[in-house]
């Protein structure tokens, strides 16, 4: 099996991504959501080479100086376990908009011991505060 990195997704692919978010974070995503999501944030992405099929993804905010916010990292339920995560998160700190970012925050609702390997710690400074869309 032979994985491949990429930043753009085909229209397949934002199926898969749907399906992502649907069978592995439980929100259900629009397809014309997706695609204004995609659109403002740098994607780093996981697919199989020969199917094309989307199995791994994770997206970042960032002001490319400043700040970053790394978010929904994850992987295919039959690829959890196998390496999916880390390649996301290599990729993601190595990215060029990325890389010299001076803060880079991650929202995360379990598995934090996963991410301390990349230096990431739990920030009991910092309040998020939320808004949510009526």
């Amino acid at each position: 099996m032979k994985l491949q990195m990429i930043e753009t997704l085909t229209e397949k692919q934002l199926i898969d991504l749907q399906y992502l978010y649907k069978y592995v974070m439980g929100r259900e995503r629009s397809i014309e959501d997706l695609k204004v999501m995609i659109k403002n944030c740098v994607v780093i992405a996981i697919c199989e080479h020969e199917t094309d099929q989307l199995i791994g993804f994770c997206r970042v905010i960032t002001d490319g100086i400043y700040r970053a916010v790394i978010y929904d990292v994850m992987a295919d339920s039959s690829y959890q376990g196998k390496g999916v995560g880390r390649m996301l998160m290599d990729k993601v700190l190595e990215h060029p908009l990325i890389k010299s970012v001076e803060r880079i925050e991650l929202y995360t609702l379990d598995k934090m011991s996963f991410y301390e390997k990349w230096g990431f710690k739990v920030n009991n400074t910092m309040t998020i505060m939320r808004r949510t869309k009526v």
